[in-house]
């Protein structure tokens, strides 16, 4: 009785040491992505097989609008909660809230417009098709779904950009 004790204790032992060295190395690309100061750039590095020179460039790229991108994104939350205290504050709608409304659309506008040209720019540094893919992804995740990547979606500013693979 107690050899098959000891057996089954071992089985399990090496069953579970399996299972622990299968999960970490399937999931040791998600923990890195996780881990990384920069999952956007990890994320496009590994999915669309940039070689060395191509993901230099398109770092360079990423970190030169991710900058102009947070700058936005800060204005962006500023007029949304400006507005959201004039919508609060207002029982009707007036002028000033119309004049609020139409600041608010133009942002929105304006971050649209530079995020989708940054799209077009990063995608020309792909090969054709990577490109293609690139811009279907993250123009749905993006463009299409009014999202903002410094912008959480309950609204808050966050430093890191929010992966598009999610």
């Amino acid at each position: 009785m107690k050899k098959l004790i000891c057996f089954l204790l071992l089985l399990s032992l090496i069953g579970w040491t399996g299972y622990a060295v299968v999960y970490r190395l399937v999931t040791q690309q998600t923990r890195q992505v996780a881990q990384s100061k920069q999952p956007v750039l990890h994320w496009l590095r590994h999915e669309f097989q940039l070689s060395d020179e191509a993901f230099a460039q398109v770092r360079r790229l990423h970190l030169e609008f991710d900058g102009k991108c947070q700058g936005m994104c800060h204005r962006l939350i500023s007029s949304q909660e400006k507005l959201q205290a004039q919508i609060e504050a207002k029982g009707a709608l007036d002028e000033e809230l119309r004049k609020a409304i139409a600041e608010n659309e133009a942002l929105h506008r304006e971050c649209r417009e530079a995020t989708l040209e940054h799209i077009f720019d990063m995608s020309r540094l792909m090969s054709p098709e990577q490109g293609e893919r690139y811009r279907r992804i993250v123009s749905e995740r993006l463009i299409l779904q009014g999202r903002t990547p410094h912008i959480t979606l309950d609204g808050q500013f966050s430093e890191r950009a929010q992966s598009t693979a999610e």
